[in-house]
């Protein structure tokens, strides 16, 4: 399971609500424990805290360079531990165009 774009208000930040969240996906009523994947800003460190303290491990760091909207380049990813469907983890040159372009502002947050 990936995980994205979790946001806590500051009102309500320090009550380990992020570590609930993830304890409560990871381990669903009705199945097996998932493994959870997350992106995270690195230099946002409220957000590497809360990662941390509900168990996760930085497993890649990578940096990334978006021009016109249209071409990413980032630096060199690791090999991909899980299987995917909606980024090129072995790409440096990401032209955003067509439905890739599409799908990558869905995306955004």
């Amino acid at each position: 399971m990936w995980l994205r774009d979790v946001f806590v208000a500051p009102a309500w930040r320090g009550r380990r609500l992020f570590s609930k969240i993830v304890a409560t996906l990871a381990w669903p009523q009705d199945g097996p424990a998932r493994r959870i994947w997350s992106d995270v800003d690195w230099v946002n460190a409220q957000s590497m805290r809360a990662h941390k303290a509900a168990g996760f491990q930085v497993v890649a760091r990578v940096r990334a360079l978006d021009f016109w909207g249209r071409l990413r380049v980032r630096s060199a990813v690791p090999p991909w531990p899980m299987p995917v469907s909606e980024i090129e983890p072995a790409s440096r040159l990401i032209w955003l165009r067509g439905g890739r372009l599409r799908r990558h502002l869905e995306l955004l947050a």
